[in-house]
Parts: structure tokens; C-alpha cells; sequence
């Protein structure tokens, strides 16, 4: 099976569609399960720009005063610390956003 993704073939179109339908029915079938994870995602998700923009700024500071070089697996404690101080402070401002009236120019944020 040739897969061409320039110019795309109808294998890789087939993969692709296919492989985004078995996800969506596992998310629709075990939603259940994912409640509380699905709560955290929730959170980062309400507030997208303040997340996004706070992020780059953390991983800057993370990346200056962390030593060294590390590997894949030490970058996963890294997002993990990341997104443990950016829960919070989604949080906050998620709250202060719906705080505000609806029409606030803070609500768009």
C-alpha cells in the first residue's frame, strides 16, 4: 500500500479519516471513563488565549534556569510541572472571566 500524503492519495485520505473515526467512537463510547480527566482539559480549554500565552512564558523561564540537556522522558516531568502551575492559574482567570459582564472585552480571552 503506496500512502502519499503530497499530493494525497486515497490511502493516506482512508488512514487518516478512518484512524479520526476510531478515535471520536473510543471518546463517544468511553466518555464515561473520562469524566475527570475531562475536567482538567475543561479548564485549559475555557481559557485558551491565557493559557497559550502563559505557557510560552513558563517554558521560557522553565528552559533558562533548567541545567543542562535532557531527554524525552525528563521533558515529560517538565510539561507535567507546567501544567501544574498553569491549572491553577487557569483557573483564577477563568473565574475572573466569568466574573465580568457579557460584554466585556475580557469574556473574547
Amino acid at each position: 500500500m503506496t500512502v502519499t500524503k503530497y499530493p494525497p492519495s486515497i490511502a493516506y485520505l482512508l488512514l487518516a479519516l478512518g484512524s479520526n473515526a476510531i478515535f471520536m467512537w473510543l471518546i463517544f463510547v468511553g466518555r464515561r471513563l473520562l469524566v475527570r480527566p475531562a475536567r482538567a482539559l475543561l479548564v485549559f480549554g475555557r481559557a485558551p488565549l491565557f493559557y497559550y500565552v502563559a505557557h510560552l512564558y513558563l517554558f521560557a523561564l522553565l528552559g533558562q534556569g533548567w541545567p543542562g540537556d535532557t531527554t524525552l522522558a525528563g521533558m515529560y516531568g517538565v510539561v507535567l510541572i507546567g501544567l501544574a502551575i498553569l491549572y491553577p492559574a487557569c483557573t483564577r482567570y477563568e473565574a475572573f472571566k466569568h466574573a465580568k459582564s457579557e460584554d466585556s472585552i475580557w469574556r473574547m480571552f
